[in-house]
């Protein structure tokens, strides 16, 4: 992967993981979902309603990735690309060419690695995958209900980093220390491990290896 999209991808796994979590705990493991383009909405089970942006879609056909910018043929409203377009214009600023090229071959960057750095880089609360014969459409989701169930706890924090770190290729420290940031803990790095203290005085540590992996997570909880 790209060292620059691979450092984008490092800042915000382990808090787009945590976000599709929030979305799954609120939907059920089986669902139904349905996208209305002119209300600009995804509705869930036929309750749950988000507004979405549009991120981009996969074909299993081509096995390529389509930004949504650059689908001229689906008729997307504008208002619904401008998250892909702020990524377009931060790949223009930084270099990034998988951000800036219109569509690119599926591997190692697929649509979830590129929506989950979508949703962080625009303060999304979720991103989902929504697939459909011959593919599949990623749109980031905005919704202050899915907001209000996020949970800084330390053992949440702690739970969830060490999920990611097994699932997914990550920088462990860089990872840590922007969850941390993005969950409101105040990090502070030493030789050797990085801690995190929540408003509440509650603390969490992660000590590193010589190589930058994360060997011990822990978590002290205020009394």
């Amino acid at each position: 992967m790209n060292p620059k999209l691979a450092h984008l991808f490092s800042l915000y796994a382990a808090s787009g993981f945590d976000k599709q979590q929030t979305l799954v705990e609120l939907l059920g493991g089986k669902h139904d979902w349905d996208f209305n383009m002119e209300s600009g909405t995804i509705t869930f089970n036929g309750t749950h309603s988000f507004p979405v942006q549009i991120i981009g879609t996969e074909s299993t056909a081509s096995k390529t990735w389509l930004w949504s910018w650059a689908n001229a043929e689906s008729g997307i409203p504008e208002q619904l690309v401008a998250a892909a377009r702020k990524l377009k214009a931060f790949g223009g600023e930084h270099q990034i060419d998988e951000l800036k090229a219109p569509q690119l071959r599926l591997g190692e960057v697929d649509g979830m690695v590129l929506s989950t750095i979508a949703t962080g880089l625009t303060r999304g609360d979720a991103c989902y995958r929504g697939p459909y014969d011959g593919g599949a459409l990623y749109v980031v989701l905005q919704s202050p209900a899915l907001r209000a169930k996020a949970d800084a706890s330390p053992q949440h924090i702690v739970s969830i980093f060490a999920q990611v770190i097994a699932a997914v290729p990550v920088d462990h420290r860089k990872a840590w220390k922007a969850y941390l940031e993005q969950k409101g803990y105040r990090v502070a790095e030493e030789a050797g491990r990085v801690v995190g203290t929540s408003p509440k005085g509650e603390r969490v540590m992660a000590k590193f290896d010589a190589r930058g992996r994360a060997i011990d997570i822990s978590a002290t909880i205020a009394r």
